[in-house]
């Protein structure tokens, strides 16, 4: 797939293409994941991603708007997923890269789930709006196909101040 396809259909088979125009893909269903376990060794063609206990700080009255669940397709790329398709609110910059990007990550021997939250820049400055919910499974590499409500704990955040994600979670559920 290019940069930009995303991948529709139960099974996987039909990409739109970035240029708008739909595709069949010819090949088995999905691109291998060397990071998450399972019998297949595939990534999963889609996480769904749900955020909950985004609140208000005082700042922002539209802070409840950032608890969703999206969809958030395999970019084709090793073991990353990622978005960036959903609205803004309290006032960030629109400009700014916004996104949901799960992906797998390995430091030493131990394997982790990482999922980033980014909302966009802060409009007053300051660097990005962005939440980081991380799950470590030791030694032993996710079985990521097998996701259902996966748990990713809270791990920071980068500029507080108009959301509180302090309490927020993160489920992971492969699509």
């Amino acid at each position: 797939m290019a940069d930009g396809d995303v991948r529709l259909g139960a099974d996987g088979r039909v990409i739109l293409k970035a240029t708008g125009n739909v595709t069949l893909h010819d090949s088995t269903c999905c691109e291998t994941c060397s990071e998450c376990a399972g019998s297949t060794g595939n990534a999963p063609l889609a996480m769904k991603v749900t955020f909950a206990g985004i609140v208000t700080n005082g700042n922002c009255t539209e802070c409840d708007d950032y608890n969703l669940a999206i969809c958030v397709p395999h970019t084709g790329t090793d073991c990353i997923w990622l978005t960036d398709t959903f609205t803004n609110y309290c006032s960030v910059d629109q400009t700014e890269p916004k996104h949901v990007r799960v992906s797998t990550r390995v430091s030493g021997s131990d394997y982790f789930i990482k999922v980033r939250y980014r909302w966009g820049g802060n409009s007053g400055g300051g660097g990005f709006l962005e939440t980081i919910y991380e799950e470590p499974y030791g030694t032993s590499k996710p079985d990521c196909q097998a996701f259902n409500l996966e748990d990713i704990r809270y791990n920071s955040e980068s500029v507080s101040g108009i959301c509180d994600t302090t309490s927020s979670t993160c489920k992971v559920t492969a699509l």
